[in-house]
């Protein structure tokens, strides 16, 4: 079962890099343009847990590409379905199926409800302020 997991998303990374003219597919942050969210972009919470330290090194080193830290191996990420699909080919190649398990939980448009699905308990994590612009 392994082999199919690993056959499909080879196809779908060779499909993703074949696309080369493509908008940036991944959005550390909010993009703006002209005081508005750029549509098109969907709210994801990446959850992991990785079982070897070195493997958690580079799957976080990974993620930070992709998205911001909420808390400890958990990403909140805005991103293109372009920008998904990425993330998951990426992740592929760094996790041990056996070993290791990646959520990735779909919130929905970014300039939908997205950010009000996302509750916390106690101290919240610091809103990031950065913001880039897509000219």
């Amino acid at each position: 079962m392994l082999g199919c997991y690993q056959a499909r998303f080879e196809n779908i990374r060779r499909s993703a890099q074949d696309d080369a003219d493509a908008q940036p597919a991944t959005c550390k942050f909010r993009r703006l343009y002209g005081g508005e969210i750029i549509s098109g972009l969907n709210c994801y919470v990446v959850s992991y847990d990785i079982m070897d330290q070195k493997r958690l090194q580079r799957v976080h080193k990974t993620m930070k590409g992709f998205g911001e830290s909420i808390h400890y191996s958990v990403f909140r990420c805005d991103l293109t379905p372009k920008g998904r699909v990425e993330l998951i080919a990426a992740l592929t190649e760094l996790i041990k199926h056996d070993e290791d398990r990646v959520m990735i939980i779909d919130l929905g448009p970014v300039d939908g409800r997205a950010r009000d699905r996302i509750e916390f308990l106690g101290v919240r994590p610091a809103e990031s302020e950065h913001r880039a612009l897509i000219i």
